[in-house]
């Protein structure tokens, strides 16, 4: 049995290349927690917009590396409303502003009396419907960071807007925009007759009798119906893709990527962290070769020896895995507070699985770190270890 005194002894024994071990696992693993969080909020925040479209289906270019750069013409829109099965097409147009303090405000572009303004809730003032040009919507989130409300105006690509109305749509990103006329933005942006994205809504009346056929359900009959709807507009417009909102994040490899980038930097960081590990060790089995000389004198055996060394690694790894958590979660939310003075929809999510991974990838390279220094100590010949000065 290995004695738990006996292995904080021999970590203490050196404890200022204890303590760089362990600073070694815990940034590698706060690298991980603060980088991996980033990068999930960042795809959650995308997640929570398409949550706002609820079951409907979302239209963009299929050429589009995101569906920020998307552009469809607005008489493809009304090509789609004649297909059957579909209740409504409404359009929006999304870009981003410079603002003296905000270098990417998002500018939503929206019908007032599309169904896509449905989803806008008013908080203060009024909305847009019934009002002129040069009216606008302030997101909460963005006022609150800027220090403004009704009656303000806000520069939008050389045009000042006066805020006529405070909403939120319960996410970061368009809470930190703001919202004007569809026809507005089109002007503004030189993309007249042109949108960003199309909401399509299939109806749930007139049913078929295919549709109906064997007893199905409702909520059956409008998948059918959906799936139908989609195929027939990506058979029409070649050019489109057509997907259920929420499965649109899904589509697009960049969210994907950012957080595959995100983890192969993260996986460097604690690599070297493990290495550190691996290192201390080394080191501490070299110096300790009389005392291991001595345990397997007395009837250690080579497999006990080893089993000493790499619970004294994962012990590291473990403290070093507890402080990264920590520092990291520190860290974003630090990089999150000040950012939110000039990026206001920049935001982060701490999910338990995470947190556990991290962990446990700080427990596997204190193991793994462990097992070369581990293998030779218990390999070595006991006379030639007492032996050695």
């Amino acid at each position: 049995m290995i004695r738990p005194m006996k292995i904080w002894k021999s970590l203490l024994r050196r404890k200022l290349r204890t303590f760089f071990a362990v600073l070694g696992v815990a940034i590698g693993i706060a690298a991980v927690v603060s980088l991996r969080s980033a990068a999930k909020g960042f795809k959650a925040q995308f997640q929570r917009i398409t949550e706002l479209y609820q079951s409907q289906i979302i239209v963009v270019d299929k050429t589009a590396s995101s569906p920020i750069f998307s552009f469809i013409a607005e008489s493809t829109l009304a090509d789609i409303a004649k297909i059957d099965g579909v209740s409504t097409v409404s359009g929006n147009l999304l870009t981003f502003s410079r603002l003296p303090n905000q270098p990417m405000f998002l500018v939503i572009g929206l019908d007032p009396g599309g169904d896509l303004f449905k989803q806008v809730r008013i908080l203060e003032g009024k909305g847009l419907v019934g009002g002129g040009p040069g009216e606008a919507l302030l997101g909460q989130r963005a006022a609150e960071s800027m220090g403004i409300g009704l009656g303000a105006t806000v520069p939008i690509r050389g045009r000042n807007y006066r805020i006529v109305g405070i909403y939120t749509q319960k996410t970061n990103i368009t809470d930190s925009g703001v919202i004007v006329r569809l026809s507005d933005l089109q002007e503004l942006t030189n993309q007249k007759e042109r949108v960003t994205l199309a909401a399509v809504s299939v109806s749930d009346k007139n049913w078929t009798v295919a549709e109906i056929r064997e007893g199905r359900t409702q909520a059956e009959m409008l998948e059918i119906r959906t799936q139908a709807v989609i195929r027939e507009i990506e058979k029409r417009f070649p050019s489109l893709s057509a997907n259920r909102a929420e499965t649109l994040v899904d589509q697009y490899t960049q969210l994907e990527m950012i957080d595959t980038f995100a983890l192969a930097i993260s996986f460097l960081a604690a690599l070297v962290g493990g290495v550190g590990v691996m290192n201390t060790m080394m080191m501490s089995v070299f110096e300790r070769t009389r005392e291991i000389g001595v345990l397997r004198a007395i009837g250690w055996s080579g497999r006990r020896v080893l089993a000493m060394v790499v619970v004294e690694g994962a012990l590291l790894s473990f403290f070093g895995g507890i402080i990264g958590i920590g520092l990291g979660i520190a860290m974003l939310e630090t990089i999150v507070r000040v950012m939110s003075t000039t990026v206001t929809w920049v935001d982060s999510t701490y999910p338990p699985r995470l947190m556990a991974e991290a962990l446990a990838l700080a427990l596997g390279l204190g193991i793994f770190g462990s097992l070369l220094p581990g293998w030779k100590a218990s390999r070595l010949d006991p006379i030639e270890a007492l032996r050695y000065e």
